[in-house]
């Protein structure tokens, strides 16, 4: 998303990676960037579920957002989604890994203000995830509150482990 265009080029560069220079001009809205952050957006709806009516961030999403000013409401891609199984990386916050984007947010946060490296991004390409390097690794900090927070479409929010999978069994009950 974070496209845009070398005044003076019909390149476009990441403008989170790319070092600025004295007298160097950036364009921000041309049809090249615009046309690049729409299929951007295609790109990373393709595995999102269209769950945003009971998502914990919705109204809030940054995604949301960013859909409504580049995305379309007519998908091209007609494939399932990728469907991963939810964790808790502690007691009290849960990961849905369905809704992730890989912005690895969360992990940057843990791993430079928490030195805390036990969350990380696994996997290449398609299978890529975030998880724990272990599977009953559990992440022991006090910035949990904040990673919640930082996650930008609700994979990561703050709720009792135990009172989530008592009201699952509830739900199946009554199914």
């Amino acid at each position: 998303m974070c496209m845009v265009q070398v005044d003076g080029t019909q390149n476009l560069v990441v403008a989170c990676s790319t070092v600025t220079m004295p007298g160097m001009s950036i364009i921000t809205d041309s049809r090249l960037v615009r046309d690049a952050r729409e299929g951007n957006v295609e790109l990373i709806l393709i595995n999102h579920p269209n769950d945003c009516p009971i998502c914990e961030q919705a109204t809030n999403c940054d995604l949301q957002n960013v859909s409504m000013n580049y995305g379309t409401d007519i998908p091209r891609y007609r494939e399932d989604k990728k469907a991963v199984e939810d964790f808790y990386f502690d007691p009290q916050t849960r990961v849905v890994l369905n809704r992730c984007i890989h912005c690895t947010r969360c992990v940057r946060f843990l791993n430079e203000h928490a030195q805390d490296f036990n969350l990380g991004h696994i996997g290449r390409g398609g299978l890529s995830e975030i998880s724990t390097f272990l599977d009953e690794l559990e992440i022991k900090t006090d910035h949990n509150m904040p990673v919640a927070q930082l996650c930008p479409v609700g994979s990561l929010y703050l709720g009792d482990a135990e009172e989530n999978n008592n009201l699952a069994a509830e739900l199946d009950a009554a199914a």
